[in-house]
C-alpha cells in the first residue's frame, strides 16, 4: 500500500493567538504562542567574523532560548557569536564540563578550539521535550555521549539507554557530582531505562557504541543501527508524556521501499508498508511502546507530532536529511503548523523548498554562510533542496522543545574509532594460562567524512598513559571516509592475566578530528563478570602510579567501590570485602570491619557492609589507601569480593601498574 499524504499549504505571516485552548507538548499554564517574524524573512552575519585558524570547531544554530555546550576536553574554550558576527559570550570548560547560555531566540555560531556538542531549544529552562544526545562529531551511537535530562512534570518521562552490539557495558553519571547512577550490561537491540534523576546532566560511557534518549516528550528522530540518523534498522522508544499520542514515522528516499514496525517487547508486527520516494507513513503510538523499524532501502525515522497532531503542539526538532548527519542538501521533512528555520553553512547556496504532496513552491532563495530563512508551515511533508550544505529546524511556539545540533565542523575531518569489538584474541578462548602465546588484532575505522591521514595505533597492556607497551607505534598513510584498517602483533600472555586488559590507541599524527574520544579501546585478557546482576560493581582507583626513587610519586589515594543493584529486587545485607596487597594498607577502617585474608595472614581484609540496596539504586564505599612499599613485581594486584544475602559471591579484581617510559 502506499501512502501519499496530499495537504494543502496554508502559509500566514503569524499563528493564531485566537485560541484560548493550551497548545499540547507544554506545561499547563505554557503562554499562548504570540505574533512570529514575517513571512519568508532571511538574517544572517552582517558583521567581522571572528574565525582564527586555530577555531576549526565552528557551527551555526538557531534557538529559543538556550545554548547548552558539552566539552570533551580539558582546555576547551567556546565562543558564541549573533547575527552580526559580534562575540556576545564565551566559557572554559575541562573535560566532562557543560555550560548553559541562555541568549534568547535568534541565529548563533559557535566556534571553539576543541570539539564539542551542543543542544538547543530550552531544554533547561523548561521541560516536556525530547531528543537523542550526540557526541562531538555529531553522532548518535558513541562509546561516549555527554547529555541532559530535562525536569518532569507528567509522568512516563525517562532515560533510555539503547544497544547495537551484544555484551555492551555501560555506566550512567551525574557529571555534575561525578556520581554513578546506573551500570550494566546490554545485548543487541536491548534497552536500560532510568526513570530518576531528572534535571540533571548526564554522561554515559560504553564499551561499544551506544545511544542515550533523553525523554520528556515527543520531538526527535532516532539513531540507526549504522550510526547516523538514516539507515534500515532503528530502535526506539515512543511514549505518551501529557496523555499525548506519538508517533513512529518512516520517511522513504527511495522508491519501493519495504519497512516494518515491530513492538521489541512482544515481537508483534505493529504495521508493515511500501513508500516511493518522499512518502511517509505515520504509525500512531498511544501507549509507551518500545519498538523497531527495519526496510530494505534508506529511510529516516522520527517521533514528532506530525503522526497526530496539525498544529498548536509546542515542539523543536532539527529535521534529518538523507545522510543522516542533519547537514545536507536533500530534506523529506514531516511538519506542522509553526515554525522553519533554515540555515546555510556556505556562501551563495540556492535553497528551494517544495511542498511534497502538491508541488508548489514555497521558496527560492540564496544564502550566505550563517544567514538564516524563517517561514510559517501548516501540516505538510517538505522537500528541502539546496546547492550547498544546510540545517533545517521546525518548531512550534518559541518553547518546549529541544534538540542536538549537526556539527558543521564535522563533515570536513576525520574520526578514527574504536571499541571493544574492535579488539580480537587467537586462539579465541574464555580462559588463557599465563605464557601462552597469543595474536592480537585490532580494526581502526574511520567514521569521520574526510580522509585521515598519517594514522598512528599502538597496543599497550593497560592504560596508553601507564606506557606498558605490547607492539611499537604502527603507520599508516591515511584512511579514507568510511574504510578500516587492520593490525596484528603476537604477545604472551603475562602473569594473573585475569587483572590485565589489552588497551589500543589510534589517532591522526597530523591534523585534526571531529572526536577523539573513542580513540581508545580496552579488551580483558580474561571476561570478568564486573557489571553483571543483581550487583554491577565499578571500581575506581588510579590505574598507574609512577616510581620515584625509592618511593612512588603519590603515597595516600581513594578507592571507590560502587554497588548499583540491577536486579528487581532488594539486594538484602549487601556488603564488599576488600582484599589489598601486602605493600598497602587501609588508612582509616572506623565505618569497616576487619577479617584476615585467608591467603595470606599477614593481610588485613576489610569489610564494609551496605545494608539493602533496593532496586536500581546505587551504594557506594571510598577506602582511603596508603601505599607503604613498592610492588615486588611491576604491579600492585587487589580485588574486592561482593555479595548479599540474595546474590551470589563475585570477585572484581583491580590492577594499580607502575608507569614505564614511552618511546
Amino acid at each position: 500500500m502506499k501512502v501519499i499524504f496530499i495537504i494543502s499549504v496554508c502559509l500566514s505571516i503569524f499563528l493564531s493567538t485566537g485560541n484560548a485552548q493550551v497548545p499540547h507538548g507544554a506545561l499547563p499554564n505554557a503562554i499562548p504562542v504570540s505574533a512570529r517574524a514575517v513571512q519568508g524573512s532571511a538574517s544572517g552575519m552582517t558583521g567581522t567574523h571572528l574565525t582564527t585558524d586555530s577555531f576549526t570547531y565552528q557551527t551555526t544554530t538557531y534557538t529559543f532560548t538556550d545554548l547548552v555546550v558539552f566539552s570533551y576536553h580539558n582546555g576547551t574554550t567556546i565562543y558564541i557569536l549573533d547575527n552580526t558576527g559580534t562575540t556576545i559570550d564565551s566559557v572554559s570548560l575541562n573535560e566532562n564540563q557543560y555550560h548553559v547560555f541562555s541568549p534568547g531566540a535568534g541565529i548563533y555560531t559557535l566556534e571553539g578550539n576543541n570539539p564539542f556538542s551542543l543542544l538547543v531549544g530550552d531544554p533547561v529552562t523548561n521541560q516536556v521535550l525530547g531528543y537523542f544526545a550526540v557526541d562531538q562529531s555529531g553522532r548518535p551511537l558513541a562509546t561516549r555521549l555527554n547529555t541532559y535530562l530535562p525536569k518532569d512534570y507528567y509522568s512516563g518521562e525517562r532515560f533510555v539507554v539503547f544497544a547495537y552490539e551484544d555484551n555492551t557495558e555501560f555506566k550512567i553519571v551525574n557529571l555534575s557530582t561525578n556520581a554513578l547512577i546506573a551500570s550494566g550490561i546490554l545485548n543487541r537491540g536491548e534497552h536500560f531505562e532510568l526513570q530518576k534523576n531528572f534535571g540533571s546532566f548526564l554522561g554515559v560511557t560504553a564499551n561499544r557504541p551506544v545511544s542515550a534518549l533523553s525523554y520528556t516528550d515527543q520531538g526527535y528522530y532516532i539513531p540507526a543501527t549504522n550510526g547516523t540518523f538514516a539507515g534500515t534498522e532503528f530502535f526506539g522508544f515512543s511514549g505518551t508524556v501529557g496523555g499525548w499520542p506519538n508517533g513512529v514515522i518512516v520517511i522513504a528516499y527511495h522508491d519501493s521501499t519495504i519497512f516494518t514496525i515491530r513492538n521489541t517487547d512482544t515481537g508483534d508486527t505493529l504495521w508493515t508498508d511500501t513508500l516511493n520516494t518522499g512518502e511517509v507513513y505515520p504509525y500512531v503510538v498511544n501507549q509507551a511502546t518500545y519498538w523497531q523499524v527495519v526496510s530494505n532501502k534508506t529511510v529516516t525515522v522520527c517521533n514528532t507530532p506530525y503522526a497526530y497532531y496539525s498544529g498548536s503542539y509546542y515542539y523543536l526538532v532539527r529535521q534529518m536529511d538523507e545522510s543522516g548527519r542533519g547537514i545536507g542538501t536533500n530534506f523529506y521533512a514531516p511538519v506542522i503548523s509553526g515554525d522553519l528555520n533554515v540555515v546555510s553553512f556556505e556562501d551563495s547556496n540556492r535553497v528551494v523548498i517544495v511542498n511534497q504532496a502538491t508541488g508548489d513552491t514555497l521558496a527560492n532563495i540564496v544564502l550566505n554562510k550563517a544567514q538564516n530563512y524563517y517561514m510559517n508551515t501548516s501540516k505538510m511533508v517538505l522537500h528541502i533542496t539546496s546547492t550547498k550544505n544546510i540545517s533545517a529546524i521546525s518548531s512550534y511556539g518559541g518553547g518546549f522543545g529541544a534538540d542536538f545540533m549537526p556539527l558543521n565542523y564535522a563533515l570536513n575531518l576525520p574520526d578514527l574509532a574504536i571499541s571493544t569489538s574492535d579488539i580480537v584474541f587467537d586462539p579465541p578462548k574464555s580462559n588463557y594460562e599465563p605464557g601462552e602465546p597469543i595474536t592480537i588484532f585490532a580494526t581502526v575505522r574511520n567514521v569521520g567524512n574526510a580522509t585521515a591521514k598519517d594514522v598512528r595505533l599502538q597496543f599497550f597492556d593497560g592504560p596508553p598513559d601507564a606506557g606498558n607497551v605490547i607492539s611499537r607505534r604502527f603507520y599508516l598513510d591515511s584512511l579514507k571516509a568510511g574504510d578500516s584498517a587492520n593490525f596484528s602483533v603476537s604477545w604472551t600472555v603475562p602473569t594473573k592475566p585475569e587483572y590485565h586488559k589489552v588497551y589500543v590507541k589510534t589517532y591522526v599524527q597530523s591534523g585534526q578530528e571531529s572526536s577523539t574520544s573513542n580513540n581508545i579501546a580496552s579488551r580483558p585478557v580474561i571476561p570478568n563478570q564486573d557489571l553483571e546482576p543483581p550487583l554491577s560493581t565499578t571500581i575506581k582507583a588510579p590505574a598507574s602510579v609512577k616510581i620515584q626513587g625509592d618511593t612512588t610519586e603519590f603515597r595516600e589515594f581513594d578507592l571507590v567501590v560502587t554497588l548499583f543493584n540491577a536486579s528487581t529486587v532488594t539486594a538484602t545485607n549487601a556488603r564488599a570485602i576488600l582484599h589489598i596487597p601486602k605493600e598497602w594498607s587501609v588508612v582509616d577502617t572506623s565505618n569497616t570491619e576487619k577479617a584476615f585474608s585467608a591467603t595470606d595472614s599477614t593481610v588485613e581484609d576489610t569489610i564494609r557492609y551496605f545494608g539493602d540496596i533496593p532496586a536500581g539504586e546505587t551504594d557506594s564505599y571510598t577506602w582511603r589507601i596508603r601505599i607503604n612499599q613498592l610492588p615486588t613485581g611491576d604491579a600492585y594486584y587487589y580485588s574486592v569480593d561482593v555479595l548479599a544475602d540474595n546474590a551470589e559471591l563475585k570477585n572484581v579484581k583491580g590492577i594499580m601498574q607502575v608507569e614505564q617510559p614511552t618511546a
